[in-house]
């Protein structure tokens, strides 16, 4: 072989081996830091119902996922929450029928790398008080009930209402 074609050779190896050198080094700016296949962990956000009374409630998870439950007892909403990340569970739809008024407990905060599972959802039925406007009482008195008791004496015109509520 020639001197010169030896000369060749030589350049063409050093050439390569700068080329795969340089194409195996990934080209990037060095660090882990730009990895788009980083897995984020996520959680799910759950709890418990009592009170509820032959109706349903409507529940939120961050102002979306709704979850409709119609019985007491544990539930869990379907999207899970990203590390890190706040939540927050609110009621949409009260229950009707029975009027119940429903409250969240510890329904907000942040994921810290486990599932959540202390929410509370507590029911109770509303309560109404029943009142009215007595006119045309002359002298005298008359008495009312509320449901066969609870007597009301009222003595003079005017707005009552009775002192148990319903």
């Amino acid at each position: 072989m020639s001197l010169f074609r030896l000369a060749n050779v030589i350049r063409w190896l050093l050439v390569s081996v700068s080329v795969f050198g340089f194409a195996a080094c990934g080209g990037g700016g060095g660090g882990s830091g730009g990895d788009n296949n980083e897995v984020i962990d996520t959680f799910t956000i759950s709890g418990n119902l009592t009170g509820l009374s032959d109706s349903s409630i409507v529940l939120q998870q961050n102002g979306a996922d709704d979850l409709t439950l119609t019985a007491n007892g544990s539930f869990a909403f379907v999207s899970a929450i990203n590390d890190a990340s706040t939540y927050s569970v609110s009621v949409l739809t009260q229950p009707g029928a029975p009027s119940q008024t429903c409250s969240v407990n510890n329904g907000s905060g942040v994921v810290a790398g486990s599932n959540i599972n202390t929410v509370t959802i507590n029911c109770s039925i509303n309560s109404f008080t029943i009142g009215g406007n007595l006119t045309g009482l002359g002298a005298g008195s008359v008495v009312l009930q509320q449901n066969d008791a609870d007597d009301l004496t009222l003595t003079a015109n005017g707005s009552f209402a009775f002192v148990s509520a319903i």
